[in-house]
């Protein structure tokens, strides 16, 4: 990983506002992958959580985590307020209103 995703790497948890009008860079999320040295070596999921927001395929939700508009499907029992993020690809793509 170069240093220059490092650094982008670490700016991303700080953003506050839903990222809206950006679409996911496929190409440049399968290109940073595959500098990891995939497949013969392998990425771990933090890196990999931080590449999708790096790369647009996850959007941070303004306020956080809200248990009356979000759900907890994978069961990390979050409080009011911690950060949220959702998939900024297909259907269900944020939304201002969000």
């Amino acid at each position: 990983m170069t240093d220059d995703h490092a650094h982008r790497g670490d700016d991303v948890h700080h953003v506050e506002a839903v990222m809206l009008n950006k679409k996911p860079d496929w190409e440049g999320f399968g290109r940073a992958i595959m500098s990891y040295g995939w497949p013969t070596s392998e990425i771990d999921g933090s890196e990999l959580f931080d590449l999708s927001l790096m790369y647009d395929l996850l959007a941070p939700i303004k306020g956080g985590y809200n248990p009356d508009e979000h759900i907890d499907a994978e069961g990390i029992c979050p409080e009011r307020g911690d950060d949220w993020y959702e998939y900024n690809f297909g259907p269900a793509a944020p939304t201002e209103d969000k």
